[in-house]
């Protein structure tokens, strides 16, 4: 187990739709399965693991419709924050290129 209180993940260049982005969408909904999270990582004990979506959102609607449990029986929230500022609260950022699109 890896014992994080956030991780980043960078995006591939590849366009958006393309089967490599429909492949990372259970890769990162599984992700959180494999971690050790810290108990200040979450707002609650109950809370959900979130995952950001910063920047160009490659996955389109197939990430929302993902159905998945985090790490200790945690459910799964999305967010897209506007910026990185507003990030605050993610236990999974994904940083989409910000040109594509």
């Amino acid at each position: 187990m890896l014992t994080v209180g956030v991780v980043c993940i960078r995006g591939a260049s590849a366009r958006p739709g393309s089967l490599e982005y429909a492949v990372e969408v259970p890769y990162l909904t599984r992700f959180a399965r494999f971690i050790e999270w810290p108990d200040r990582a979450f707002a609650n004990p109950g809370g959900p693991v979130t995952i950001c979506i910063l920047g160009n959102n490659p996955f389109g609607a197939t990430l929302d419709k993902a159905s998945a449990s985090g790490g200790g029986g945690r459910q799964i929230a999305i967010r897209r924050p506007d910026s990185n500022d507003s990030a605050e609260g993610c236990q999974i950022v994904f940083i989409g290129d910000a040109d594509a699109g």
